[in-house]
């Protein structure tokens, strides 16, 4: 799978940094809502709509997600 350079900036605030949208966003100099949308897409790409474990957030779930496909190391 690939990502753009820009969800890639945007996954690793969200794995690595632990950031929120908001916090994202910031770093990123973008409004909310397109780092909302960055997350949007991510997860769309890594299939989690499907995620079956209703204990996992969708956030942990694209980081999970991300590490098992190995577009992000830990």
């Amino acid at each position: 799978m690939k990502l753009t350079e820009k969800e890639l900036e945007a996954l690793n605030l969200l794995c690595h940094d632990s950031l929120t949208d908001h916090g994202s966003a910031e770093r990123m100099h973008v409004f909310l809502r397109t780092a909302q949308n960055d997350v949007q897409r991510l997860k769309e790409k890594l299939d989690i709509d499907s995620w079956e474990d209703s204990t996992t957030s969708a956030r942990v779930a694209v980081c999970m997600e991300a590490v098992r496909g190995k577009l992000l190391l830990l």
